[in-house]
């Protein structure tokens, strides 16, 4: 079947030559979400993107971070941009791109929907105010089977849900310009209730007003916002970095304070901030005063944070928000043409009531103290094809966390990324996001090093390898251990409508075995083939062909894999498109499961695990019958074959082999 679509898609390619815009969330995905475990926020991207795709950036008056702002530029193509205005002058047309030489084909097409040349009308508040947009979501899933949480009566009333299982937000966002925004959220998740006894209204609401670029003021946000300074080691709860396919996106891309429109319940600060921009200085202060989850000891000790936002039973309800945190901080940024400078501090204040499990991972971890904090001071540097950077940060129990890194373009095709971190075992930092192999920046040293070439015109070939330590024990890890990831993905787009990529992933880590609690090596082989293909105007079509093999020392070799067929076709332009995937997957072990990115309604990036063996089977639409009111429709089932009776597991368990859920948007624009 795959040797078929390919045959077919290949052939109609030189037949057929009209532009392929493609999916720009899913090309997005494929390039940043290739570390499943590492934890990101990528609804807040999702939003930034369909905002950047109806807010076009000017290139022509664009600086750096402007550029930055799209994901998929890197700071190689965005300083090259810079240069080539500055040489020749502001562009009179997007053509321009081609003849800049650190731009080719395949990234002029991911940058295109984000830019124009049009520059934009100088600010004034009344011009801004009357040609403002309101937008308003309401979204509502839920499961068409019935879960044990809410049915089965044998669960005592006290463990079951309690809630129903329809999930549901409202969210009204106001921009004028990219000025001044303003948004509200409201949101409840399945199981959880509203307009009960323990919600007065929905579980989670959230509140944002921001002000940029307003003659000295860079920026000021109220409410629920977020964070990102350095390279992320002292805080930086905004951004997605890390490693991926773009193997040169190693260095962070400093947001500053920036508006939290989210409906995650965590990672984001609740309270106001602004930064001020005095000749080449940027001063940012922040204050947040927020109520956050926690598990508590019998004596209300905190031993750990809550932080999947679930508020479902009563054992759940008696976590929430049953912990006051109080933060503050700053940042001192200091930048001149090539060069920057910048010091951030951060407190926290908990009380005297943090008391991690008595755990041999936990020794370093924040206890006994009323107050903690974090400083750093970081640096970028550029010159011409080199760029260098880093952070060094501290803790107040003496913890330090290093990071430095050079990105190095030797010819406008080659691109080479070095990156050395360093992380000692007692640095704790509560909202650092940085660079790393572990979820948090805390006891990890590893040397990374990324390659990307192009050695034809449609060609691309990037390779990664990162060799890690952990000079301490972790959870479920009892000595220190190592471990080394690789990576190599050989990307072509012969022509305009085709396009696609061979990846190849290797693994290797130590974890305790479950018998004798020795610790052993295993690792785990990816090799993933992916086609997209524009077969006409109006038809596309996407192929994903995805296995793996898992292996360590007390187990037989385990085999996991996935084939995925997508089609969309755009019936009326603008108005009314529908796309379709199959899939059927096997994969019998829990450490062979897949993932895969999975086209989602609006601002949903959905990145299911695949594990088991069956198929899967979802639809999406989007309808536009008016210019300001556009419909989300999604349908998505499970359909398992490998003999089990039921799915999921306790109170997410479901009779019978089928899952399947239903969600929908409306988006209103007045």
């Amino acid at each position: 079947m795959l040797v078929v679509c390919i045959l077919f898609q290949t052939k109609i390619s030189f037949s057929q030559q009209s532009e392929n815009t493609g999916d720009i969330t899913m090309e997005f995905s494929e390039d940043f979400f290739v570390n499943e475990e590492k934890e990101n926020d990528p609804e807040t991207m999702a939003e930034e993107i369909d905002f950047l795709r109806e807010n076009k950036i000017c290139i022509n008056e664009a600086i750096l971070d402007d550029l930055l702002r799209i994901p998929f530029i890197s700071g190689q193509e965005a300083h090259g941009i810079i240069r080539h205005r500055q040489k020749y002058g502001k562009m009179l047309s997007l053509y321009e791109l081609k003849s800049i030489p650190e731009l080719d084909m395949q990234a002029i097409k991911q940058i295109l929907p984000f830019i124009t040349v049009e520059s934009a009308s100088g600010f004034s508040l009344k011009t801004s105010l009357k040609h403002s947009k309101n937008q308003l979501f309401v979204r509502y899933d839920r499961s068409l089977e019935d879960k044990n949480g809410y049915v089965n009566k044998a669960i005592a009333a006290n463990k079951k849900y309690t809630g129903d299982s329809n999930h549901y937000f409202v969210k009204y966002l106001f921009q004028a310009s990219d000025k001044i925004h303003f948004g509200l959220v409201a949101e409840k998740d399945a199981g959880e209730q509203a307009w009960g006894e323990h919600n007065k209204v929905v579980d989670f609401q959230s509140f944002h007003f921001q002000l940029s670029e307003i003659d000295f003021l860079k920026r000021w946000v109220a409410g629920d916002y977020k964070v990102s300074f350095g390279q992320g080691l002292v805080v930086g709860t905004s951004s997605i970095i890390g490693k991926s396919s773009s193997v040169m996106n190693t260095s962070k891309r400093n947001r500053g304070l920036q508006k939290y429109s989210s409906t995650a319940e965590n990672g984001y600060f609740r309270g106001t901030g602004a930064t001020i921009r005095i000749l080449n200085f940027d001063l940012s202060l922040f204050y947040s005063q927020n109520r956050i989850d926690a598990n508590l000891s019998e004596d209300d000790f905190v031993t750990s944070f809550k932080t999947d936002g679930f508020h479902r039973t009563e054992r759940e309800l008696g976590k929430k928000q049953n912990v006051a945190e109080y933060v503050w901080g700053g940042n001192l940024n200091y930048q001149k043409k090539n060069f920057s400078i910048g010091g951030t501090f951060i407190r926290y204040r908990y009380g005297n009531i943090l008391q991690p499990s008595d755990q041999p991972y936990n020794r370093y971890k924040i206890r006994n103290t009323d107050s903690y904090w974090n400083a750093g001071i970081d640096y970028a540097y550029r010159t011409y094809g080199m760029s260098f950077f880093g952070e060094l940060a501290r803790g107040k129990n003496g913890g330090t966390a290093l990071l430095n890194g050079i990105n190095f373009h030797p010819a406008s095709r080659l691109g080479i990324s070095l990156l050395y971190r360093y992380y000692t075992p007692d640095y704790q930092a509560h909202y650092a996001n940085g660079f790393s192999e572990n979820s948090h920046i805390e006891n990890e040293r590893g040397l990374y090093w990324g390659i990307e070439c192009k050695p034809a015109k449609r060609l691309k070939v990037s390779l990664y390898a990162d060799i890690y330590a952990f000079p301490w024990v972790k959870y479920n890890l009892n000595k220190p251990s190592s471990g080394a990831d690789f990576l190599s993905q050989i990307h072509f787009y012969p022509a305009g409508n085709l396009d696609m990529y061979l990846r190849y992933k290797y693994k290797t880590k130590e974890k305790n075995n479950k018998v004798t609690q020795s610790v052993i090596f295993y690792e785990t082989h990816a090799l993933r083939y992916g086609i997209q293909h524009s077969l006409t105007k109006r038809l596309a079509s996407h192929t994903i062909l995805d296995g793996n093999r898992f292996s360590d020392e007390s187990s037989e070799n385990s085999y996991g894999w996935l084939l995925a067929q997508d089609f969309s076709y755009d019936f009326i332009e603008k108005v009314l498109d529908l796309s379709f995937r199959y899939a059927y997957f096997r994969a019998p072990a829990y450490e062979n499961r897949l993932y895969i990115y999975e086209k989602d309604i609006l601002h949903v990036f959905s990145i299911p695990a695949y594990s088991g063996a069956g198929h899967r089977i979802c639809f999406n639409l989007r309808f536009q019958p008016v210019a300001n009111l556009t419909c989300y429709l999604k349908y998505g089932a499970y359909i398992y074959t490998d003999g089990r009776k039921t799915t999921g597991n306790g109170l997410e368990e479901i009779e019978g082999v089928t899952s399947s859920n239903v969600k929908c948007l409306l988006k209103y624009v007045f």
